[in-house]
């Protein structure tokens, strides 16, 4: 598989999950499908050049670290080694180099028998002699001129190729910097399942929401749409979430959100979950409360 095309489907993925046509669960899946079909796949560019190609898609938080790591053990047995890859090229170029050569000698040995070309030595007129010695002559005339002006500008203006120097590399600078300022933080799987759900309340989706939790504290999705329980949300509004504890089967974060309520109460939550790992997917299984704004009460 070839690595560009790799980066478009996994950005094709990520696409329909943000336009809720996959739930997390189902763009998981489809991420991880696409990582089989590279395993079985011949790479012809070496490991580094292909991670190369991925950073934009870890940058953008497509790919997480259990799939990242996968990846490489793929890399490490189906990419071609640096050194193999140069030692093929170098013997295809020297095979046809070869075979030119072959053909070009082939074609002059017939030429000369169908023709009968007998090579002779003219002299060359002196006229033409002296007519090419002048006009070396001025040509290296011309190129002193043009090396010595140049170098009387290098000196009489030392001071302004300096300063635009500097001046060039503090942009450079300045510019770098603020495209470091610009980069978004990397979110967390964790996270995104938090935010997906949150979003899901919002939308109305209350079977996405419900599928995102696991445990018996749920009661049944027909329980949890009522407006006794998450039923009467029909807005919500996704502020920020926090990794504070990070294991590999159990996790915690922290995250704000705003939700509207017309039946009970419209508020900010600040709101503790408590995550499970199950399948290579993360499930909400508990949520405590922190601290609640609110904002109007029924």
């Amino acid at each position: 598989m070839e690595p560009d095309k790799f980066v478009i489907r996994c950005k094709n993925i990520k696409k329909l999950y943000d336009q809720n046509v996959y739930t997390f669960t189902e763009y998981s899946e489809e991420i991880e499908k696409l990582i089989d079909e590279l395993s079985v796949s011949k790479i012809e560019i070496n490991e580094e050049d292909f991670l190369l190609i991925l950073v934009p898609l870890i940058n953008e938080s497509i790919l997480n670290s259990e799939n990242l790591d996968r990846i490489k053990l793929i890399l490490k047995k189906n990419c071609i080694s640096p050194i193999n890859h140069i030692n093929v090229s170098e013997n295809k170029n020297d095979k046809i180099n070869t075979e030119s050569k072959k053909d070009s000698e082939e074609n002059f040995v017939e030429t000369i028998k169908k023709n009968d070309i007998v090579f002779e030595k003219k002299n060359v007129p002196n006229h033409t002699k002296k007519a090419n010695n002048n006009s070396t002559t001025i040509f290296v005339a011309i190129l002193f001129i043009l090396i010595f002006s140049f170098i009387f500008y290098l000196i009489f203006n030392a001071d302004k190729v300096s300063n635009n120097l500097e001046s060039s590399n503090k942009s450079n600078t300045s510019s770098s910097s603020n495209y470091e300022t610009k980069k978004e933080p990397v979110i967390s799987d964790q996270c995104l399942v938090v935010k997906d759900w949150v979003i899901a309340l919002g939308n109305s989706d209350f079977s996405r929401a419900f599928y995102l939790m696991k445990g018996k504290r749920w009661g049944t999705l027909a329980n949890f749409k009522t407006i006794q329980s998450y039923g009467g949300i029909n807005k919500t509004n996704f502020i920020n979430c926090e990794l504070t504890n990070n294991g590999y089967l159990n996790s915690e974060v922290i995250a704000v959100y705003e939700a509207y309520d017309p039946y009970n109460n419209d508020g900010k939550y600040k709101q503790r979950f408590f995550l499970e790992k199950t399948n290579n997917t993360w499930y909400i299984v508990k949520i405590e409360n922190i601290e609640i704004i609110n904002y109007r009460v029924k």
